[in-house]
């Protein structure tokens, strides 16, 4: 990588309903190497696009990027669960 610049990429994202869904759950997560930490953030929406629920974690002591984005999945499901039996 030498004489390279390494740069910073944004990218804006949008959400768009799904059609004939009743919830659609995003999930992500940012994990930075150097502390090994990482926050982990899920929205529930529903058809119209309203947030019925939404979590953040924040972790410590996190090794891999995949575990943390991993356990945002598995964080999903769960507000999910818990969304559709309340």
């Amino acid at each position: 990588m030498e004489g390279k610049k390494i740069t910073k990429q944004l990218t804006h994202i949008t959400w768009n309903p799904s059609l004939g869904a009743t919830m659609k759950i995003n999930f992500d997560a940012t994990f930075n190497g150097n502390n090994a930490r990482s926050v982990l953030g899920v929205v529930v929406r529903n058809a119209p696009g309203e947030v019925v629920a939404s979590k953040e974690i924040n972790h410590r002591s996190v090794l891999m990027p995949f575990a943390i984005e991993a356990h945002a999945c598995l964080q999903g499901i769960v507000l999910g669960v818990w969304v559709l039996t309340r």
